[in-house]
This record gives C-alpha cells, sequence and structure tokens, in this order.
C-alpha cells in the first residue's frame, strides 16, 4: 500500500468521523471530493440530485448501467435498484460485453472505491463513466429508494419480511 492510500484513507476515516457523513444536509460529500479527486484525478462525477433526474428522464432501455462497487456484504444488505456488483480491487474489470459510450455510473458508500473503478473504466475508453459523489450513504439520507432483501420501499415485501414483521406486531400485542 502506497504512502498516498494510507493518508487518503486516514483521512477520509477522520473526515467521517469528525463530519458524521451520514447526516442529511451537512455538506460532507461536498468535502470528501477533493480529497478522493487527490487520489483518483481527472474522472468525471455526478451528484444523486443529477442521478436521480437521468433515472426518471430515461426510458427503461436508456438508463445508466449503476455499478456497485462495495464488498459483496454491503452490497447484500442494500444497493440501487437494478445496480450491478464489480469488485473494486479487481484490475482486470473491463466490461468489454458494453459499448464504450454506455453511460455507467459508479457507487459505493462514499465514493472513494467506486472512483478508482471510474478511472479504470476511462483507462478502457468508457467516455461516459460517473463516479456518483456522496455513494450510496448520502443517495439513502436524501431518502431515495435503495433495494434492500430484494425489495424497493413501496412494493411487495418478501415473505420473510412479513414474517418479521408479524412477529413483531404480535410481540406488541402481548406487551401493551
Amino acid at each position: 500500500m502506497s504512502q498516498w492510500s494510507i493518508l487518503i484513507g486516514v483521512g477520509l476515516g477522520g473526515i467521517l468521523a469528525t463530519t458524521g457523513v451520514a447526516r442529511v444536509g451537512d455538506g460532507a460529500a461536498a468535502r470528501l471530493r477533493p480529497m478522493i479527486s487527490l487520489r483518483h484525478p481527472g474522472i468525471d462525477w455526478i451528484d444523486t440530485t443529477g442521478l436521480a433526474a437521468w433515472m426518471e428522464a430515461a426510458e427503461p432501455g436508456e438508463r445508466p448501467l449503476l455499478l456497485d462497487a462495495r464488498a459483496e456484504e454491503e452490497y447484500a444488505v442494500s444497493h440501487l435498484a437494478g445496480a450491478r456488483r464489480v469488485d473494486p480491487d479487481d484490475d482486470a474489470l473491463d466490461p468489454t460485453d458494453l459499448p464504450r459510450d454506455t453511460l455507467v455510473v459508479v457507487y459505493c458508500s462514499v465514493g472513494y472505491r467506486s472512483a478508482a473503478v471510474v478511472r479504470r473504466l476511462a483507462r478502457a475508453g468508457f467516455s461516459h463513466a460517473y463516479n456518483l459523489q456522496g455513494g450510496i450513504f448520502e443517495w439513502a439520507n436524501e431518502g431515495r429508494p435503495v433495494e434492500r432483501d430484494g425489495v424497493l420501499p413501496g412494493s411487495a415485501p418478501s415473505r420473510r419480511s412479513r414474517r418479521a414483521s408479524t412477529s413483531r406486531d404480535r410481540a406488541r400485542r402481548s406487551t401493551g
């Protein structure tokens, strides 16, 4: 691991600890972007408002390809609807099955790991690859939908989540 990686990692950890990146509207994503850009210069960014507008305005076949650059365990907890998980440490990442002008948005928790993926995609010739500023934390904190256990908010819950709700309801009734 290089000195830059260690310094940036320590710096990001300090910012996350002191700014409460998970709070809505505190501007933490905007403060992280310059630090991420030091390590991954020249990448293109999109904010959550811009991505939401793209997702709403585009026809289903024209929506951006969403790539989640987090660990499998993180992806399993929640992810943006339709996102494909990619390994941010996989140097061989090159989705050659896609046209190089495909609109791609990559995200992780706050934008650091996804920045590395966007940089690799740009090097591979992808001309429309963007890093989601603030990552899934900012997206979710703004109240935007994320898939949890394969279910989007507002859609029918899975049998497992219905059973859990029913169990909680029974417990409340028996104690109250």
